[in-house]
């Protein structure tokens, strides 16, 4: 008796992590934010581009032509810092429907502290304004950008009870980041806009389409897994 038992309470330690492990993987609604992010990159694309013409239109002082570029560094960051809440909003109302012929299945995450958006936003805002103006090579801008965008989502991905998305998209950006430093050359020519923005917008671009991929075939394999594990069936 005492080892069926044991066994009964292995199954249903074995059933719970596999449980978690869906429910964590579950990434389907971050389509919405993927379908969002052209609108939030081709505003951050844009933006340099208008102030320039504003410049060519009206003549200034030399340091209005200066401050150009951190201008245009923290319009990006407002631009993306309101297309990432369109994309938590959309999440937080139709996230639910992609999952609705399989029941609700949530774990409440830990929450991200401010010091690590303060952090992330430093390191990533600071490394694209001194490379904007040529104080940090565009290499190694990228290469710090990417690092700290990794190591947020690795350490975000645990806080907000998403590991899977976490680790991969995470894992990917740091792959990239490391290949940067070791002399891979920028996909685009040219200015910075193209040199740096261009190239670091299709890492992450092309980086969360391979970890939607990955991230829902992984699910979709515990899942079969916890059907096959479950004693009560298919429909638990």
């Amino acid at each position: 008796m005492a080892g069926s038992g044991g066994s009964q309470k292995a199954d249903l330690e074995e059933l719970k992590r596999l449980a978690n492990l869906y429910t964590q993987s579950r990434v389907l609604p971050a389509i919405i934010p993927l379908a969002l992010l052209p609108l939030m990159l081709g505003g951050a694309f844009l933006i340099p581009h208008l102030i320039l013409l504003v410049l060519d239109a009206v003549e200034g002082p030399p340091w209005v032509t200066k401050a150009m570029l951190p201008t245009a560094a923290l319009l990006i960051l407002a631009w993306c810092v309101l297309c990432i809440w369109l994309m938590f909003k959309g999440m937080k109302r139709y996230g639910s429907s992609f999952y609705r012929g399989e029941g609700q299945a949530v774990l409440r995450g830990e929450g991200i502290p401010i010091w690590a958006w303060a952090l992330y936003v430093v390191t990533g805002l600071g490394a694209m304004i001194l490379s904007a103006e040529e104080l940090l090579s565009i290499r190694w801008g990228l290469t710090t950008v990417m690092t700290s965008f990794g190591l947020f989502m690795l350490y975000g991905g645990k806080r907000e009870k998403e590991v899977p998305l976490g680790i991969v998209l995470g894992g990917l950006l740091l792959i990239a980041a490391v290949a940067t430093a070791a002399g891979l050359p920028t996909l685009f020519k040219g200015d910075w806009l193209h040199a740096f923005f261009l190239t670091l917008m299709t890492y992450i671009v092309g980086a969360a389409v391979i970890t939607m991929i990955v991230v829902h075939l992984y699910n979709r394999w515990i899942l079969r897994r916890l059907k096959g594990a479950n004693p009560l069936g298919s429909q638990q």
